[in-house]
């Protein structure tokens, strides 16, 4: 779905065309000035942000991973171009191994970033009490100040205590997040690599006509079918550890939850 803009400083954000880092130095451009609207932008940003960090980091890899396809296709049979004999065929068998394997990226990393939103969404609660404290000091009656003023310093003190223990989380959930995508479905310590190793020399007559005449089936045997065997692998191991399955992002639901949780 389109995220749409947002005006900040009369100066208009187009959403879908930011990237991860541009939408966070927008969050800390917000964060300089403290007050409700600003605080409740931020929590629109941040899920904004961790959505984007995602994407960016699933089509990484999924780039990786193709790249690593066409160099193992080429060492098996450097002239098996778009013009040879099957070559669309093992194409669009590669091109849906692909997909999968996106899909199963964003089920994964959808898992952490639903943990996130919870996050985010605390966050949100803590620094809107803290606005709301910090606020009720400063308009309170002289005569009864310096009682309010001490309960106060407590309450802001705990919230603060609160909210460092909580970004701390988050930062270190987006940290677990980042580790894990790149690590899943990869072979050993290699990044994102397929087990083909380049022909050299031709030890073995029967192979090398195999390599030769019939590459279709041997980047079937030795590319395809073991890419896709690490997409089940995973898919038994890790995915059935994780809740639900992946979603669309849905930011205007999302501002609506934050918008509802400032109004509490």
């Amino acid at each position: 779905m389109e995220l749409g803009t947002i005006v900040y400083n009369n100066e208009i954000y187009n959403l879908d065309y930011m990237t991860a880092i541009e939408v966070s130095e927008l969050l800390n451009l917000v964060q300089k000035n403290k007050n409700k609207e600003n605080v409740i932008l931020s929590a629109k940003l941040r899920c904004v942000q961790t959505n984007k960090i995602s994407n960016e980091l699933i089509n990484q890899k999924v780039n990786f991973q193709l790249n690593s396809m066409k160099t193992s296709m080429l060492n098996i049979n450097s002239k098996f171009t778009e013009k040879s004999k099957n070559y669309d065929k093992i194409n669009e068998e590669m091109l849906d191994s692909l997909k999968c394997f996106e899909e199963v990226l964003r089920q994964f990393a959808d898992s952490f970033d639903r943990k996130m939103q919870q996050f985010i969404y605390k966050q949100l609660e803590l620094e809107l009490k803290l606005l709301a404290a910090i606020c009720e000091e400063q308009i309170e009656p002289k005569k009864i100040k310096q009682k309010k003023s001490e309960d106060n310093t407590n309450v802001e003190t705990k919230l603060k205590k609160e909210m460092k223990v909580l970004i701390k989380k988050r930062k270190s959930l987006a940290k677990h997040k980042e580790d894990e995508i790149f690590s899943a479905m990869e072979v050993g310590n290699k990044a994102i690599g397929v087990t083909v190793k380049k022909r050299r020399r031709l030890k073995n007559i029967p192979k090398f006509f195999s390599y030769k005449f019939n590459p279709y089936r041997v980047i079937q045997k030795n590319v395809i079918e073991p890419f896709n065997q690490r997409i089940d692998e995973f898919k038994v191991n890790q995915l059935k550890k994780v809740d639900g399955k992946s979603k669309e992002f849905d930011f205007d639901k999302i501002a609506t939850k934050i918008d509802e949780i400032a109004k509490n």
